[in-house]
């Protein structure tokens, strides 16, 4: 489930309700959105390469690890692209209620190569 590429990607800790946390394990939640908020931009602008232009060849290549946390529950999962998005719009089907959010589409079920972390929820 990991290799040595995954080991050394960036994780982002995310807080999620139950419902939400039961989607995204079973495979039904596929982007988790984020706010326009400096602090979700000082962890999120490194990995938004539509902010630094277009990305001529998308490609499924992992972007970082996203570690869901509800309660004591953890699932991760890798983040394939994250976009940047500046106005309030439909994305693959969700309705963004925020001016400005950030898309995180998510990927493979992963574990981030952190032996020393506890794998509930997985």
């Amino acid at each position: 489930m990991t290799n040595r590429r995954q080991t050394n990607l960036k994780r982002i800790s995310l807080r999620i309700t139950k419902e939400y946390f039961n989607l995204i394990k079973s495979g039904k939640k596929t982007i988790e959105f984020r706010p326009f908020s400096p602090f979700w931009r000082v962890r999120l602008d490194s990995l938004c390469l539509e902010k630094k232009g277009p990305d001529p060849e998308e490609t499924d290549d992992p972007k970082a690890v996203a570690v869901f946390v509800c309660g004591k529950a953890v699932h991760r999962r890798l983040v394939t692209r994250v976009k940047y998005i500046p106005t309030p719009s439909f994305v693959d089907h969700e309705v963004v209620r925020t001016n400005t959010c950030y898309a995180l589409y998510l990927g493979k079920v992963t574990r981030d190569g952190s032996p020393n972390k506890r794998r509930t929820g997985e």
